[in-house]
Parts: C-alpha cells; structure tokens; sequence
C-alpha cells in the first residue's frame, strides 16, 4: 500500500465521511473512532437481548456482525497508536 496516496472527500458530516479511495470503484464510508465504538455497544446490546430471548439464528446474525466491528475497531486501535 503507498501511503501518499489521497482520497477524495466527496462527503463530511460531523462524524462521518464519504470518500473516495485511489484505485477503488465504490466509495468509502469513514466512521469517526467514537462512534464506531458506540455502534459496537449497540450490537453489543442486542447480542443479548438475542440471547435472553433465545433467538438463536438473530444472535448468531448479530454474533458475525459484532465480530466484524470488532475487528474494524481493533485495527482503528492499533493503527491509532501509530
């Protein structure tokens, strides 16, 4: 990856952005550090709520999903401290 590469910002609200990544057919969308996290809680919560209410196939849905932002939110993490 050559990181002096540019995105073209093609949208910005106060905590996300749309952009455009060089070499990339679709835009991206760019989730500030924060609200990522607050989206993963939310998952979080309806995690359980899946298990209380032993729904099975809506918790393992929500399982794939929760994995995923945590996987996103690790990486932001770990090249945040770089």
């Amino acid at each position: 990856m050559d990181e002096h590469q540019t995105a073209r910002i093609l949208s910005q609200t106060s905590n996300s952005g749309i952009v455009q990544m060089p070499g990339r057919k679709f835009p991206g969308i760019v989730i500030q550090g924060n609200s990522l996290f607050n989206l993963l809680e939310q998952v979080r919560y309806c995690l359980q709520q899946a298990k209380q209410h032993q729904d099975e196939e809506a918790y393992y849905e929500i399982l794939m999903l929760a994995e995923m932002l945590q996987g996103q939110l690790l990486n932001y993490e770990m090249v945040s401290q770089c």
